[in-house]
């Protein structure tokens, strides 16, 4: 396979190089990513946080004693409305209040007076500040970036900052993240399209070439140094361990709000002609396939009255485009007359849709584009177009900043590479917007006009988080499906178990779920969860075989005699019995952010112990292979698939006409195939022998 390198060589390989007047931004190096425990602690060798701050350190006395301005960042929230989409795309941020420690910068590289700190909210050091401003003001032109994380502050404060106009340099040592692999592809990724990564050892030599109060500047120079990221994807064990070590931090769902639009972006000509340098064609992640895909929900959007919103990229003043086309020189050659920037004719627009002229990576960047949709209540985006690293994942930060909720269907958007292609939904999913099938977004289009208000003066479709609610709350009413409430506080719906007529006794459910799954006046069906209180003496055994993966800790099997078996044997409700799958949620009312952590705590645990336990859902659906390939990537488990991603094949076709409780999610767990159960290898097995059709059973416990 051609290398990531290669692959871009010759069109996205240009440097920047330092300019006439340089700052250093340090970004969020603070101790929440340098103590232990907290959830957001970084400290992988050679990639994360604490040794980034190490190597950062001399840098920035240097930078200092040659009077080159210093700019610290972090961050905290104050009010509820603090952060916006951001803090609900990642919950745990609300906790970083002011006076919470983890805010404060880490000790070791803390501030001088002469420094300048400045708090921000949102990923990018430029968003909501007046750092452009200041840097403006002392005729700064070149940003040298240390801080965390690299794919998630330090990416999108190197986008703005190009956008704004600046050079912007990136010490590789100097920058850390909480995957080694994730650290690596944003590396490579900055360094194709927006900024320039370099060794530590070239800063620090640009640095000393400075007088003391950089008044013998040197003049503007290129950098020869070429950046030694190679685009390392993000696979197999690897792909595991970056989803396992971003469970419960960063794993959020925001979910469709009220009005939706669509932005198609840069399906142009440059993306599908064979002899242009950008052509990306792929096969499952390159543009050509993606336009495919999107055709058919452009125009399910179109029938529905959704607004459409398509950009395109042109330049006509040697002026426009800014830095970013001193990076990518080719850009250079998308005039106005040229062709290459004229909108696929497969998906061209039709009369009424809104076509916007954009001359960087961001829809949303020196556009009209977040005003237009706010100004017809639209609170949400379907983003697809080209290319995911660049424009696509650009677009959906800034969606995010602006306060939209992002939706993006993995099948409608392409790349030159699929490791970068498939490195950045990652991301995107991660911290910015939401990733999803394309079935899930036809769905949600289609049953746009069949949406009915909630019983709630709050759309029950935004994105929320099920809480314990006391049964006497509800005034023992009965004869009802479901009771919702809401918190004005905490803004959340909380929503109390079913109950039939005359059912006085209905126990309260604790249940966590993503969101309210779009289009639907209710919520969905929860899993039954309950608990069970045991009594473990010293050196006992719990008698359970346990798996754990990601935030879930799972049954495999239980020891007849031992401390789970006689709990089943003796308990009067057949239903609280532990079952093979259940997941155990809890242990003495605390619940770990990971199935490992919950494993460790069980082992440790003595004396009378509470365990809450969660038994998924279990979905039966009949898939017709129809002569193609599954289209299904899975991790292998020891008794079952965990899915993770669907592509174009039998599964896909399954997903697009079936109804939307007999789709194939991810992230499900298949547990048996035609009736026959098994390991994983052997599940998977199982389907690719099938000839015509073959029924899954598989488990939900979201």
């Amino acid at each position: 396979m051609t290398s990531n390198v290669e692959n871009y060589k010759g069109v996205l390989d240009g440097r920047l190089g330092f300019g006439q007047k340089a700052a250093v931004l340090v970004i969020d190096f603070t101790k929440a990513y340098t103590t232990p425990s907290s959830p957001f602690y970084c400290n992988g060798q050679g990639f994360g946080v604490t040794d980034a701050i190490r190597e950062a350190k001399p840098l920035i006395e240097l930078a200092r004693s040659k009077g080159v301005p210093i700019i610290y960042t972090k961050m905290f929230y104050e009010h509820p409305t603090d952060g916006g989409v951001f803090a609900q795309k990642v919950p745990l941020l609300r906790t970083w209040r002011k006076d919470n420690p983890l805010v404060e910068i880490d000790d070791s590289i803390k501030p001088c007076e002469t420094d300048i700190i400045i708090v921000k909210q949102y990923p990018s050091t430029f968003f909501g500040t007046n750092v452009a401003c200041n840097l403006r003001a002392i005729h700064v032109d070149t940003c040298i970036i240390v801080g965390c994380s690299t794919s998630g502050c330090i990416r999108s404060s190197v986008l703005d900052g190009m956008q704004y106009g600046f050079r912007c340099i990136v010490p590789r040592e100097c920058v850390g993240d909480r995957t080694q692999s994730i650290h690596e592809a944003n590396l490579f990724d900055m360094n194709a399209k927006n900024g320039d990564v370099l060794s530590k050892k070239v800063v620090m030599d640009y640095l000393n070439s400075l007088g003391t109060d950089m008044s013998s500047r040197p003049s503007k120079r290129l950098c020869s140094e070429q950046a030694d990221g190679a685009g390392h994807v993000p696979c197999g064990v690897e792909a595991l361990q970056n989803l396992e070590n971003y469970q419960g931090v960063f794993d959020g769902k925001l979910g469709f709000g009220r009005k939706v639009a669509l932005i198609v972006i840069d399906f142009t000509k440059a993306y599908v002609t064979p002899s242009s340098p950008f052509y990306c064609n792929g096969r499952g992640f390159g543009v050509t396939d993606a336009i495919k895909e999107s055709k058919p929900l452009i125009e399910l959007c179109r029938s529905k009255g959704v607004p459409i919103v398509y950009t395109q990229v042109c330049y006509g003043h040697p002026s426009d485009g800014g830095v970013f086309t001193q990076k990518i020189a080719l850009l250079r050659t998308w005039t106005k007359e040229n062709p290459m920037v004229e909108i696929e004719e497969s998906i061209a627009p039709h009369q009424g849709d809104n076509v916007i002229v954009k001359q960087y990576p961001s829809a949303f960047f020196g556009t009209n584009l977040a005003c237009n949709l706010r100004a017809i209540d639209v609170d949400t985006c379907i983003i697809i177009g080209c290319s995911t690293s660049g424009c696509i994942r650009a677009s959906v930060l800034d969606g995010m900043q602006h306060g939209f909720r992002c939706i993006v269907p993995r099948e409608c958007v392409g790349d030159r590479t699929q490791s970068i292609h498939e490195s950045n939904l990652f991301d995107i999913n991660a911290k910015f917007g939401d990733v999803v099938d394309k079935s899930t977004v036809m769905e949600h289009v289609r049953r746009g006009d069949e949406r009915d208000e909630c019983t709630s003066s709050v759309d029950p479709r935004h994105a929320v988080t099920w809480s314990h609610v006391p049964w006497d709350s509800w005034g023992g009413r009965s004869g009802f499906d479901r009771t919702w409430a809401m918190d004005p506080v905490l803004a959340r719906f909380f929503c109390c178990a079913e109950a039939t007529e005359g059912d006085t006794e209905m126990r309260p459910v604790t249940f966590d779920t993503d969101q309210v799954l779009p289009g639907q006046d209710v919520a969905p069906v929860p899993c039954l969860v309950f608990t069970v209180e045991l009594n473990r003496t010293a050196g006992s055994s719990f008698g359970v075989d346990i798996s754990a993966a990601g935030k879930v800790c799972m049954v495999n099997g239980i020891e007849e005699g031992s401390l789970v078996g006689e709990w089943n044997r003796k308990v009067t409700i057949p239903e609280n019995q532990i079952r093979q799958f259940d997941r155990l949620m809890s242990l003495n009312g605390e619940k770990p952010a990971k199935g490992k952590d919950m494993l460790e705590r069980l082992r440790d645990a003595t004396g009378m112990v509470s365990i809450l336990v969660q038994r998924p859902q279990v979905q039966k659906v009949q898939v017709s292979k129809n002569g193609k390939d599954l289209g299904l990537s899975v991790i292998d488990g020891q008794s079952f698939l965990l899915v993770t991603r669907i592509t174009d094949g039998a599964i896909s076709d399954h997903n697009a006409s079936a109804s939307p409780k007999d789709v194939v999610k991810v992230p499900s767990r298949i547990v048996s195939v035609n009736g026959k159960k098994g390991k994983g290898s052997e599940l998977l097995k199982f389907m690719e022998e099938a000839t015509s059709s073959f029924e899954l059973e598989m488990l939900c416990y979201d």
